[in-house]
């Protein structure tokens, strides 16, 4: 029987701090505008997400949507995450 990879995972409130820890960035879920979801806005509002070296650091960029649909897509986010490693170098 074939199973499918599975390239995204979700993760509740509890889980964060095992899944993305050791994380020097976090690019959170958002709209093409920049623009994070109500689960994100919740998520970021919580002390344990506050307490991420990451999320202590300044370093969680809304990066679009997370479902990579065609090359223009893979680039827009590519961009991004060269723009925010070179604005944070």
């Amino acid at each position: 029987m074939f199973t499918p990879l599975c390239w995204a995972v979700t993760v509740s409130f509890e889980k964060v701090d095992s899944a993305i820890s050791d994380a020097d960035m976090i690019l959170l879920e958002s709209d093409l505008r920049a623009r994070v979801n109500p689960f994100m806005e919740a998520l970021m509002e919580t002390p344990l997400f506050q307490e991420l070296p990451a999320g202590k650091a300044g370093m969680a960029f809304p990066a679009g949507k997370n479902t990579i649909a065609g090359y223009s897509d893979a680039n827009c986010l590519l961009d991004r995450v060269e723009e925010f490693l070179a604005s944070n170098a």
